[in-house]
């Protein structure tokens, strides 16, 4: 749908975009502190058409986090937000983007808390994510943006020890 402004003489877009990021299960893959030495495990399964990224994390010898992602196509058009559809436990978890404008693997968090047994839907604008290296915050990393992601995932970490689970009904880039 598309407006025009008689008044000022110039059409005004009101068309909203929508591109969904799938949660098939067989396109996720996993990266546990296994490969640091720590003892956490985390998996993403299907369940009915919702993603579920389940598992336990140990702090045990210096670990901490269990991360799923999975890599993707940049949008198709120049998206403002980025939004899911979860129901947590009640633990933080990180959305996590990928940059294909870095040299080495940034990854961009923003950080999201949810209730146990609610479905929660969030919605992150660029200004949202921190870029991080490690877990460690970059000074002087460039800006996220949007249309140069090539990677999303779910990370669990923070020294959250213990069994988690989060459910993904849907992930979508948005306009408007």
């Amino acid at each position: 749908m598309t407006e025009v402004n008689m008044d000022l003489g110039a059409a005004i877009s009101t068309e909203q975009y929508q591109q969904v990021i799938s949660v098939d299960s067989r396109n996720w893959s996993r990266v546990n502190d296994t490969v640091m030495g720590g003892l956490s495990r985390g998996r993403f399964v299907d369940n009915e058409g919702v993603g579920v990224f389940e598992g336990f994390v140990s702090l045990a010898n210096n670990g901490g986090f269990a991360l799923v992602r999975q890599a993707t196509a940049a949008p198709l058009f120049r998206p403002q937000r980025i939004s899911i559809k979860v129901k947590g436990d009640g633990k933080r978890y990180r959305l996590r983007l990928k940059s294909r404008a870095n040299a080495y693997p940034i990854g961009y968090d923003a950080p999201f808390q949810t209730r146990a047994g609610v479905w929660q839907e969030f919605s992150f604008d660029p200004s949202r994510f921190q870029p991080k290296f490690r877990g460690q915050p970059v000074a002087n990393a460039a800006p996220l943006r949007f249309d140069d992601v090539s990677e999303v995932g779910f990370i669990i970490a923070d020294k959250q020890a213990g069994e988690f689970r989060l459910q993904i009904a849907s992930i979508s880039w948005q306009t408007n």
